[in-house]
């Protein structure tokens, strides 16, 4: 089982390099390391900076954003190489613009006139 235990020291671009540390190991994961699926949802949770349930990694690799080793009979190994640093948003779908296309402003008023007449 992994702790929620992040670790954070000044990376070479200024940005901090983040360090997951591994109680089944006990050590930071490493590139190359291969996690469970209990370790690669504690480690999502730490970046996304909420709870990120184990069984949402199969809607992951659903959506292509996850590639584990399938190989394994008992269950998926996920590569801490690509979970170091993915993050799962909040509210996923699209983003609203700072400056919205003429198209998304008129629906936005159509949207408002039909909830005016509708009270």
């Amino acid at each position: 089982m992994t702790e929620e235990k992040v670790e954070y020291t000044a990376g070479s671009g200024g940005e901090p390099k983040k360090h997951h540390y591994s109680t089944r190991l006990r050590r930071n994961f490493k590139d190359g390391d291969w996690l469970n699926l209990v370790e690669a949802a504690a480690i999502l949770s730490a970046n996304s900076g909420r709870e990120i349930k184990s069984r949402y990694l199969a809607e992951m690799v659903r959506r292509d954003q996850l590639h584990p080793d399938q190989s394994n009979p008992r269950g998926w190994l996920y590569e801490y190489t690509e979970l170091k640093d993915k993050q799962v948003l909040a509210h996923p779908g699209r983003r609203k613009l700072d400056q919205p296309t003429g198209n998304t402003l008129r629906q936005r008023e159509y949207k408002a006139r039909r909830r005016s007449v509708a009270e």
